[in-house]
């Protein structure tokens, strides 16, 4: 069997290379020829090859005819019937609205919305509405007397508002200053605005339903906007709502409200049923050094019953239920209260004038002439010899004539009660049909109108009667005013936010709206409206350097004590202190002296000469005062200043007071207490 030898393996291995080039030129050989010698533009059709292009064309025109004989044998695409849609739509919409059948209860996570309701739309966004700015606004400033004994539950944040700490600590009265601002709020023009009556650019889907406004529907306060006046940039600044009187009931943007859907709503009608005194806070009491005390009294007078808000069944309130004479027969026996509790006051006043134990409140000055006291400005003097004191009584008098009229007006007010009884059944009828209808709304809807004359011309809605044109007057005051400073004041009535905890909003409305209770004019409304004032509080004391030498200084200081103005004269040198303490007594002997603090807290630097622009040489002092300030005084324009005339006419005539009542001259008798100017055409719920 023949083998391989070792030197045939030498061979291979020496010639392997060339072996394997000479294999490579043979394949490349062998593709070249084929290339050349073979046809490279060979056609396959149908499975079959073709050299030449034209043998193929025949066979793809067979192919032509069969295709084109398939497709016209071929049947037509059948009809689809199509809903129509349309005519369905429109019968849907002709269809009468139903209430929906009982919701089944889901098992593990009670009732959910977007479970029954997956395609919930998103809530509407509305088109918040303003309230309008009050109309014919007046006001009063000026220096009074707080009666610290006729305020008992007030004199202590009166102290804190402004900012006197130990006043009237021992019951003894105290000086403030205060403004007061009084005007008609259109409550006919703010549902108008609610309605959308005037409204041209706002869709109507946009509105705010009468459903929800309806029931936010009040005043929530009555504020003064303030601007304060700085001497050093002589701009005005430091805007802000000043705070509310003691005891007054209001809520402003600024305050917090509930959020809670059941506490918001409990918020809303607490507002609701307070409108009257929300809208007229009561003023503090006054009183001075003859023992005169009277309540403080808005600009234009006060009525001390006004009409408010009513909220009842029948949409009118309580005393507008009446008729005239029977309201007539209220209001006299209201007033025949409000008479008798004054007399017992003053009677309580004038008694603890005589304890043992308050040996500062001297007894009462008898009248010449006879037995009774001197009762201040507004009362007549004492009894006359062979006169009834029970009928020199200026209130007693007030109320015989009351319950006189009251006698007169009972034949009257029978007939109109036997009227207004039937009436009531009438609305009672009228008002089951009105509630008949707001269910079928509320059904359809969601919403809770009530438009319509139901119960005489105007709106009713909600339980609530509005008469077409309707004003109320409202009012507010300041008494955190600081001495020496000038202000500016805007009166401003704060509603209801119609949008208050709405618990379907547009999301960024909701949150907006979920917690602020009141709201304000806008703000272009606001700033159109005319500033009050301005206003300046007179310093806590004032001085003029009248006369002196070189050497000593002769200054008058003017301070305001229980009212009244006190002047002191007082000489100076360079490096005493200007004025100090003294003992002032009473003219008339009526009451105790009293040490009085002069002091201006200020120290004299020096007394000069300068030149005023006539050329003529002037004294001239020099004062530091109490922040270390330099200032400089002429005797020459202090001696002639018209305001130290004005402020020594005022100390021998007596002061104006110009936050109390006008008295009626012909019947020496306050006019706004009883049977004052009104509050102005219209008002709250009358029938």
């Amino acid at each position: 069997m023949p083998t391989t030898r070792v030197k045939d393996a030498g061979f291979l291995q020496q010639n392997i290379e060339k072996l394997i080039l000479g294999a490579g030129v043979l394949v490349l050989l062998a593709a070249f020829g084929l290339f050349v010698f073979g046809n490279p533009f060979s056609i396959e059709v149908g499975g079959k090859s073709f050299a030449d292009a034209g043998e193929a064309v025949g066979v793809l025109k067979s192919k032509d005819s069969q295709l084109e004989g398939g497709l016209s044998n071929t049947s037509p695409l059948p009809d689809t019937p199509i809903p129509a849609f349309l005519d369905n739509y429109e019968a849907m919409i002709k269809q009468s609205v139903v209430s929906p059948g009982p919701i089944p209860r889901l098992v593990r996570s009670g009732l959910n919305w977007e479970a029954m309701y997956p395609n919930v739309p998103e809530p509407p966004r509305y088109a918040m509405v303003y309230p309008p700015a009050p109309q014919d606004i007046k006001h009063k400033f000026g220096t009074d007397v707080l009666d610290a004994e006729f305020n008992p539950t007030m004199v202590d944040q009166f102290r804190e508002l402004m900012n006197k700490p130990n006043a009237g600590r021992g019951g003894e009265p105290f000086d403030i200053s205060m403004f007061i601002a009084a005007g008609d709020f259109d409550i006919w023009e703010w549902v108008n605005r609610l309605k959308g009556e005037q409204d041209t650019t706002t869709p109507k889907d946009n509105r705010i339903p009468i459903g929800i406004w309806a029931k936010r529907f009040g005043i929530a306060g009555v504020v003064l906007l303030r601007e304060e006046w700085d001497d050093q940039s002589g701009v005005w600044t430091n805007r802000q709502i000043v705070k509310p009187l003691p005891g007054q009931k209001r809520v402003t943007p600024l305050d917090p409200a509930p959020t809670n859907p059941a506490e918001a709503l409990v918020n809303v009608e607490l507002l609701r049923q307070a409108q009257a005194d929300i809208a007229r806070p009561e003023l503090p009491w006054l009183t001075d050094t003859n023992g005169t005390f009277i309540q403080a009294s808005p600009p234009g007078g006060e009525d001390l019953l006004g009409t408010g808000l009513g909220f009842d069944e029948f949409g009118i309130g309580g005393k507008e239920a009446l008729g005239r004479a029977e309201q007539q027969i209220v209001d006299y026996e209201e007033k025949i209260r409000e008479l008798e509790e004054r007399r017992r006051l003053r009677d309580e006043k004038e008694r603890g004038r005589e304890r043992p134990d308050r040996p500062d409140r001297p007894a009462p000055r008898p009248r010449p002439g006879g037995g009774g006291f001197d009762e201040g400005p507004g009362f007549d003097g004492g009894p006359q010899p062979n006169q009834n004191p029970e009928r020199s009584d200026p209130i007693q008098r007030e109320i015989d004539s009351l319950q006189k009229k009251i006698e007169d007006l009972r034949p009257k007010a029978e007939k109109e009660r036997e009227d207004r009884v039937k009436k009531q059944e009438e609305l009672r009828l009228q008002e089951e049909a009105r509630r008949a209808r707001e269910e079928a709304l509320r059904a359809r809807e969601g919403a809770l109108p009530g438009f319509g004359d139901e119960f005489g011309a105007g709106l009713g809605f909600d339980g609530v009667q509005v008469e077409k044109g309707a004003k109320v007057r409202v009012w507010a005051a300041d008494p955190t005013m600081m001495p020496g400073k000038t202000y500016r004041y805007k009166l401003l009535v704060a509603v209801i936010n119609p949008l208050y905890a709405v618990p379907r909003l547009e999301s960024e409305q909701l949150a907006e709206n979920k917690a602020r209770a009141a709201i304000l004019p806008s703000e272009e409304e606001i700033d159109k409206m005319e500033w009050i004032g301005p206003v300046t509080v007179e310093p806590t004391a004032r001085f003029f350097f009248t006369s002196g030498s070189e050497t000593r200084a002769k200054v008058d200081i003017y301070r305001r004590h229980n009212g009244l103005l006190t002047k002191q004269s007082f000489d100076v040198a360079p490096g005493d202190p200007m004025g100090g303490t003294v003992t002032i007594k009473d003219k008339q002997n009526v009451n105790p002296p009293v040490d009085v603090d002069m002091g201006l807290g200020s120290v004299l630097i020096d007394i000069t000469r300068r030149r005023d622009l006539a050329g003529n040489s002037v004294l001239t002092m020099i004062y530091q005062d109490q922040a270390g300030n330099l200032y400089e005084r002429s005797q020459a324009l202090d001696a002639n200043n018209p305001d130290r005339r004005v402020l020594d006419r005022e100390i021998s005539e007596g002061p104006k007071w110009e936050l109390r009542p006008e008295i009626d001259k012909t019947q020496q008798q306050f006019q706004d207490g009883f049977g004052g100017p009104g509050f102005g055409p219209g008002g709250f719920n009358e029938f």
